[in-house]
């Protein structure tokens, strides 16, 4: 997850930065329309849906033998067809294998036989001749004979809870389930989003609960449920959530392979709250925050968290209440034309409620931000732009929130370095990739470093004016230039490169289980050394963790063994307990603080990070002690005395910038103030 967070913001960066190409293939054509799910279908007469299974003819070539595996609507029994399609240059045409939810319209041959003319379908995804086969082994208890086995997917919850699975920062939903009947009940409850299930009416015909969570959220188990005593439920991160698509079709048959059976299925995208077993829907209901009984009972896998302000619309109107909050009239005529909402703070507020991350604040001049400001649209109350909390912060509609408009007319002062630049200059900057190579454009890697890779652009661009302002820069040997060379203690620079200057570094945490029994830095190395057997460490696939991971260890002399895993095979080892140390960045460790699974120990770096101002620095504990990436740049030996003078000046003004502060402080990456003496020796030159 956090791969993909760091991934989008650098390339949306990259991308905004270019002119479009003529033409691309981005995805389906205009020609086709691609329903996912069965309760998207369009109502139209004479048409069929159904799910089948591509199984001849070359691919690209149509018309195409088709087995239709299950009906969904229209009169048309299982069994072969014809298929006819529209192919198109984007999307190609999947081969025999793969299978989808297509509508069409049936007609037949002389000979009798059926034929679809697909109107719409999704793309079709490959499966092995065997489908089961593909299905993945998901361990479940064994229900009641009597037992009627129900399963229930939905989006999201539509009910604030006064708990969370997710920390304080994110928003946990609730949904209700009534039990009703005589008849014992086995449930499967799946949520796309941190959600508690509040489960009501007859508890008694419970025979057991399997709470589903999406296992790409961090491998977290994100959704809880109260109302059924703990020996009956089971968390999950193995089952597909029931959505009205294929996973439907997926989750019936691991069931019957499992379990042997089922009853229903069913998908809703939001839910206030549904009656079992006739799955009728009700709400909006008084379930309401501070009246719900029972919530703080939840059963989870970890310690819930209670919200110290109600999330969503209960939490502004306790702070409209209190009088930490007013609302906004004069407000920019876009914003009241969408009908946003705009609050200005008046007391002094540690933390705003979760809720959208596009709420629009006003921060007074002089006040101290809320801790997650960053989150929300935050702007400063004497300029009208965006705080500096929320600087990177995109999508909040107006630019200056005093306007009438919405947007700032005034003018934007550039950085200026102490040495003019020459006119229609441009920074042009090259990457160290991982042997040691040079390369012109974007770095090679994802995450930290292809944040760090951009940033250095953007900052260059916040300098001299984008390639936007300015039109495509000439071609690169341009003698105009300043030339520079990015390279990090991952990537050291081959020999014929000089240092400049300092750029960023890149501090981690160190996480353990939560039953540990102590919870200091201190502590964890005295159980460490004196083990009579080896730690446990996780190495994540990340090398630049694992190699932090590997100088902390060699550092504190304590024996260890690696345990590799990903994603949330890597969360879970160390939340259960089965393995006794984790690195990760930052934003990982903020990902996960408040879900109560992991103990952060101390950050690697030699400040508190504002993102996790509660947990110490290893330095407080191992005075001098530091284990960090950093990054820096340089340029040829052979570069002028003069050259270098003016790239160090350079250097200085993207350091001190305000906006490349801001965008390090959202990420959790330090400034990294050094010069050439500095970087020299951390090379060991």
């Amino acid at each position: 997850m956090i791969k993909a967070r760091l991934a989008a913001l650098a390339v949306l960066s990259f991308v905004l930065s270019l002119c479009e190409p003529a033409y691309a293939c981005r995805g389906p054509s205009d020609r086709t329309i691609f329903f996912a799910q069965e309760n998207d279908l369009p109502v139209i007469e004479g048409t069929v849906a159904v799910y089948l299974e591509i199984v001849g003819s070359p691919i690209r070539e149509v018309p195409v033998a088709a087995r239709i595996e299950r009906v969904v609507k229209g009169d048309i029994g299982p069994g072969d067809i014809t298929l006819e399609v529209q192919p198109s240059p984007c999307d190609g045409f999947p081969g025999p294998g793969s299978r989808g939810l297509v509508i069409g319209r049936m007609t037949k041959d002389a000979g009798g036989n059926v034929r679809l003319a697909a109107l719409w379908g999704p793309w079709l995804r490959h499966s092995a001749d065997n489908p089961a086969a593909k299905l993945p082994a998901c361990t479940l208890p064994s229900p009641g004979p009597d037992a009627k086995i129900m399963a229930i997917g939905v989006d999201r919850g539509r009910i604030d809870s006064p708990i969370s699975t997710v920390g304080q920062g994110r928003r946990t939903l609730a949904s209700r389930v009534v039990l009703e009947g005589d008849q014992p009940l086995y449930l499967v409850l799946g949520s796309r989003a941190p959600l508690v299930w509040k489960v009501e009416g007859k508890v008694d015909l419970v025979d057991h609960v399997v709470v589903v969570s999406p296992k790409e959220i961090s491998g977290m188990y994100t959704s809880a449920v109260a109302g059924v005593p703990a020996d009956k439920v089971t968390f999950d991160l193995c089952l597909p959530i029931p959505r009205g698509n294929l996973d439907d079709d997926a989750l019936r048959r691991i069931l019957e392979r499992e379990i042997g059976r089922y009853d229903r299925i069913v998908y809703r995208p939001g839910l206030h709250g549904i009656r079992i077993p006739s799955f009728d829907e009700f709400g909006p209901s008084d379930f309401l925050p501070d009246t719900v009984a029972g919530m703080d009972q939840a059963v989870w896998i970890g310690p819930l968290t209670k919200y110290t302000i109600p999330p969503g619309k209960a939490g502004i109107a306790a702070l409209l209440r209190s009088g930490a909050l007013e609302e906004m009239t004069a407000v920019p005529a876009r914003l009241a034309e969408q009908q946003t909402k705009v609050y200005r703070i008046v007391k002094q507020i540690d933390r705003l409620p979760a809720l959208s991350r596009y709420t629009t604040y006003v921060l007074p001049s002089g006040m101290q931000p809320p801790i997650n400001g960053m989150d929300y649209c935050v702007f400063d109350g004497a300029s009208g732009r965006l705080a500096d909390i929320s600087r990177e912060h995109e999508g909040c509609g107006v630019t200056n929130i005093l306007t009438i408009d919405g947007r700032d007319s005034t003018p934007q002062v550039r950085p200026a370095p102490d040495i003019p630049l020459r006119p229609n200059s441009y920074i042009r900057i090259q990457y160290v990739g991982p042997r040691g190579s040079r390369q012109h454009g974007p770095g090679l890697r994802d995450g930290i470093r292809g944040f760090i890779d951009y940033e250095l652009s953007f900052a260059s661009h916040r300098i001299t004016g984008s390639p936007a302002e300015r039109g495509r820069p000439p071609p690169l040997d341009s003698s105009n230039d300043y030339h520079f060379i990015l390279f990090g203690s991952d990537t050291p620079p081959p020999e014929d490169v000089a240092p400049i200057a300092g750029f960023a570094r890149v501090p981690y945490v160190a996480m353990t289980s939560p039953k540990f029994p102590s919870g200091t830095l201190a502590e964890f190395v005295a159980y460490a050394r004196s083990r009579p057997e080896p730690i446990r460490y996780v190495d994540t696939g990340d090398p630049n963790v694992l190699a932090a991971t590997e100088r902390f260890l060699k550092h504190f002399s304590i024996a260890a063994e690696r345990m590799p895993a990903k994603d949330d095979a890597a969360f879970a080892l160390v939340s259960s307990g089965k393995a006794d140390l984790m690195f990760s960045t930052i934003l990982y460790a903020v990902d996960v603080a408040g879900t109560g699974r992991v103990r952060s120990l101390a950050v690697t770096g030699e400040a508190r990070q504002a993102l996790l101002p509660e947990v110490p620095t290893m330095a407080e504990t191992f005075p001098g002690y530091s284990n960090q990436d950093w990054y820096a740049v340089g340029a040829p030996k052979d570069t002028s005395p003069t050259e270098m003078a003016a790239l160090a000046s350079i250097m200085k003004t993207i350091c001190s910038d305000p906006n490349t502060k801001a965008k390090f402080r959202h990420i959790g990456v330090e400034a990294f103030d050094a010069d050439a003496e500095t970087i020299s020796r951390l090379l060991g030159r």
